[in-house]
């Protein structure tokens, strides 16, 4: 979808949080800062992209510039077998309804495991739906917001991100809204 000159499309719908959305942002600007430059024959497109992971409207979210997107998803990519190796430690009553993170298992996580690079760091936390059901979720915290994250979406999002090519996927875009 574009709209005043933006590009707004949705890349992942949560399967657990239903409300979960990452969302692909491009900004065309054409005066001051030109994102899109057309010199004769050739068009030279600038990463003016962006990504914006959400736990629903109104909710929280994280927005992550397109100069943090590759350190962003190397960090996000790294966290997630560190958690699922850890998850019975982090969870020991997991199975149950309502369950608790053991605070001494996630102290000492955060101190020797946590990853962080960038201003943004992530580290194991629950989820908790409308329902009072619990799932693990990574907690991601930045520069610009914070989320909860359940694991299992993360899982998803995690193969999306290491597939996903953010300027090739805004040329084309760019190049179908152009012709």
């Amino acid at each position: 979808m574009m709209n005043n000159n933006r590009i707004n499309h949705t890349l992942y719908s949560g399967n657990v949080n239903k409300s979960l959305r990452v969302n692909y942002l491009y900004r065309v600007e054409n005066e001051r800062f030109q994102t899109v430059k057309s010199t004769g024959r050739s068009i030279n497109i600038l990463p003016g992209f962006s990504i914006s992971i959400s736990e629903g409207f109104d909710m929280d979210k994280i927005f992550i510039p397109g100069g943090f997107y590759h350190m962003f998803v190397a960090l996000f990519h790294k966290s997630i077998p560190i958690v699922q190796q850890h998850i019975h430690e982090l969870y020991p009553n997991l199975n149950q309804e309502e369950f608790e993170i053991n605070s001494r298992v996630l102290e000492r996580f955060m101190t020797e495991k946590a990853l962080g690079a960038g201003g943004t760091s992530i580290v194991p936390d629950k989820w908790v739906d409308q329902t009072g059901k619990c799932y693990p979720a990574l907690k991601i915290d930045g520069l610009y917001g914070h989320c909860k994250i359940p694991l299992e979406d993360c899982i998803a999002m995690d193969q999306l991100f290491m597939t996903f090519d953010p300027l090739t996927f805004g040329l084309i875009m760019l190049n179908m809204l152009y012709e």
